[in-house]
């Protein structure tokens, strides 16, 4: 009874356990395996980028006064912002009522000379019609593998209209209330719009839509022809690198020259609008934007293929578990494996992500080998204790 209890056969069997749990991928283990995924992702060294937030913050509602600002505060702000030497604003405030003090017409003049692009939201009802750049869809039928939304909220029509371009700002949380990747695309009754990150991108390049490729699997090519291709996974979706870094100003602290950079304006004063929770902690919806820009216009392709990362970790564990549970025989050799497996699948999984931005799971992977090399160890030492008693006690007799 007592070789059975001590059998490998038991570390066996909590392998074959924690490999099933990790097939089937529980929510709390999901939420363990992005948080370490965060974790590679913000701990990258920064990359500088010509682009800014403008922030409306307390201090900006003390000088300009109760908010929403008259509409003719914000084309002095917007014609500041260029007299600065902006390059392109992204208005990350929504108009989609009226001015109250009826200073539609001076913002609308103003972006006339102006190029401004606004934002619009996902909603449950349409209210007023958007721009839209429009799309070349190829394979169209698949059209709703696409985050889709029921309408939109869009500016009121004499704004809109003068927008060089108007994209969404919807993302969408992952199962722990963490938002990390943010849909391109959004369908909204049989139409693409583009999120802002897209239109800012077109806008520069110059393009009068974008181009999109469609498959039974979904996203297959995400195309701005002066641009190129943009790497999405099969939803049109694009991890957010937060080492893609931007400047932040208030905008009562402008500097004097934005050098041409792409700048963000939007609220962030307390009881305005609502952060975002991010890898990065609580982020503004413009601040959001910005890091996107900066990830998509270099390229930062950070990547997950589900179904292939899943097979792929789960041969790892499996394959070396059973190596951790033979090479305990000798008790040395199996420590020095135990060691080198664990710390060197967590070094594998950083040098992965740090130099082809491949994100693979190297926590809950260790976190396991850890639970068998323990079980495997403790049952080791059981038996060689119990030994060892037997011989004593055949020596006290």
């Amino acid at each position: 009874m007592k070789k059975l209890l001590l059998s490998p056969v038991w570390s066996f069997l909590v392998l074959a356990i924690l490999s099933y749990t990790y097939y089937i991928n529980p929510p709390f283990l999901e939420s363990i395996k992005l948080r370490y995924f965060d974790t590679l992702i913000v701990n990258q060294q920064p990359v500088e980028n010509n682009i800014y937030t403008v922030n409306i913050d307390e201090s900006a509602i003390n000088e300009y006064g109760q908010w929403p600002f008259p509409r003719g505060d914000y084309a002095a702000i917007i014609e500041d912002l260029y007299a600065r030497g902006a390059g392109l604003v992204v208005w990350n405030v929504l108009m989609s009522e009226p001015d109250r003090s009826g200073e539609d017409h001076i913002l609308a003049l103003t972006m006339e000379q102006l190029p401004v692009i606004l934002t619009m939201l996902g909603a449950e009802e349409q209210k007023n019609e958007p721009i839209n750049p429009g799309a070349t869809i190829v394979n169209s039928d698949y059209i709703d593998r696409i985050p889709s939304v029921p309408g939109t909220i869009a500016n009121i029509s004499d704004l809109e209209t003068r927008a060089v371009g108007s994209g969404i700002t919807n993302s969408w949380a992952e199962l722990d209330g963490v938002t990390r990747r943010i849909p391109l695309v959004v369908e909204s009754g049989g139409v693409l719009y583009p999120n802002v990150t897209m239109e800012v991108l077109r806008v520069i390049a110059g393009d009068p839509s974008f181009q999109i490729k469609l498959s039974p699997l979904g996203v297959d090519k995400l195309r701005i022809p002066q641009f190129g291709t943009i790497q999405t996974n099969t939803t049109g979706e694009v991890w957010i690198d937060w080492s893609q870094s931007y400047v932040s100003h208030s905008l009562t602290d402008l500097p004097d020259d934005f050098a041409g950079g792409i700048v963000f304006v939007g609220p962030t004063a307390a009881g305005v609008t609502q952060p975002i929770a991010t890898a990065a902690g609580s982020v503004f919806p413009h601040e959001v934007q910005a890091a996107m820009l900066g990830t998509v216009f270099n390229e930062a392709n950070i990547s997950r293929h589900p179904d292939a990362a899943t097979w792929g970790e789960l041969a790892v564990l499996i394959s070396t578990g059973v190596l951790l549970i033979v090479l305990a025989r000798w008790t040395y050799i199996g420590l020095v494996f135990f060691v080198v497996s664990v710390s060197g699948i967590i070094g594998l999984s950083i040098y992965v992500f740090n130099t082809q931005n491949i994100l693979i799971d190297g926590a809950i992977i260790s976190a396991f080998l850890l639970l068998i090399g323990i079980k495997r160890y403790v049952l080791k030492f059981l038996d060689e204790f119990l030994q060892k008693q037997a011989i004593k006690k055949q020596f006290e007799g």
